[in-house]
């Protein structure tokens, strides 16, 4: 299973200024509008990773939340992934 960083294919020290632009520029990417004619299965398939986008962005983006989620990578030994 990927990490949020991976998610948004940042670096684990990336700022916040590196995670939102990583955020807005998958989020124009895999936006319904920009979808609209492709095959179902590619339309359905970019809507799960628009939403592990949407996850990995409410995470990282909030400090308590990154510092908690950064925990638990470390202890699950994910330290240096991402």
């Amino acid at each position: 299973m990927a990490t949020h960083y991976e998610v948004l294919e940042v670096s684990r020290n990336a700022t916040l200024a590196e995670i939102k632009k990583a955020y807005f520029q998958l989020s124009l990417k895999n936006h319904p509008d920009k979808t609209q004619g492709l095959p179902d299965t590619e339309r359905v398939y970019r809507q799960e990773i628009q939403k592990s986008v949407n996850n990995a962005w409410d995470v990282l983006s909030d400090p308590k939340q990154k510092k908690e989620y950064d925990s638990r990578l470390l202890k699950a030994g994910n330290g240096n992934k991402g």
